[in-house]
């Protein structure tokens, strides 16, 4: 299976963002039976845009987007992406509303995430989230889950890491790692069964 995964840059006074470095570390040491393609975005809506066309580049089995969180420790799986944006400019500067937006609805759910897959993870330190936010974490994600002929998409809001927040609560990167490989390969079994359906 092949899967495309994306992290977000550096941004503010987060001089090193966990999702980048563990999309990377997914394309260097994919989960047995995969291929997994790293790209790593700018925290700009120019660069979420111009991103789109990621996603058919290749015939991608999926789609995993990763942004860094604030809230605690857990891995949040993203169930939503909305058609809204807040106040904050980007890292170039800019702002955006919500005609900046296609045409689509208010909401849309991710075909990815749901009971069967957290019942097989059983894992108290992966959870949902029905807001991915008001910045570029939710931009990128309504723009995916739009994007037409792009493969099934999910958001994955990581916690901070050692590196990026060493003096306060976080997740070490090898334990990220580890969970989002087990996330991978939880979604292998649903995929195929997807795939034998279409054929």
């Amino acid at each position: 299976m092949i899967a495309l995964v994306t992290g977000f840059g550096s941004f503010g006074s987060l001089a090193s963002n966990p999702s980048a470095e563990l999309a990377r570390r997914l394309a260097a040491r994919p989960p047995d039976g995969w291929e997994v393609d790293c790209e790593v975005l700018a925290v700009e809506y120019r660069a979420a845009a111009e991103a789109v066309r990621l996603l058919t580049r290749r015939s991608y089995d999926v789609a995993l987007l990763l942004g860094v969180h604030n809230r605690d420790t857990r891995i949040y799986l993203e169930l939503f992406g909305r058609r809204e944006v807040g106040a904050t400019p980007d890292m170039a500067g800019e702002t955006v509303g919500p005609d900046w937006f296609p045409p689509g609805p208010e909401r849309i759910g991710s075909k990815l995430f749901g009971p069967p897959l957290m019942q097989g993870l059983g894992d108290s330190r992966v959870t949902w989230s029905y807001s991915a936010g008001g910045y570029l974490c939710n931009a990128w994600y309504y723009l995916a889950l739009v994007t037409p002929g792009a493969p099934p998409c999910g958001f994955v809001h990581v916690p901070h890491s050692e590196e990026s927040k060493p003096q306060g609560t976080h997740m070490p990167l090898d334990e990220q790692e580890r969970l989002l490989r087990t996330i991978l390969i939880s979604l292998a079994p649903p995929l195929a069964g997807h795939e034998r359906k279409m054929g």
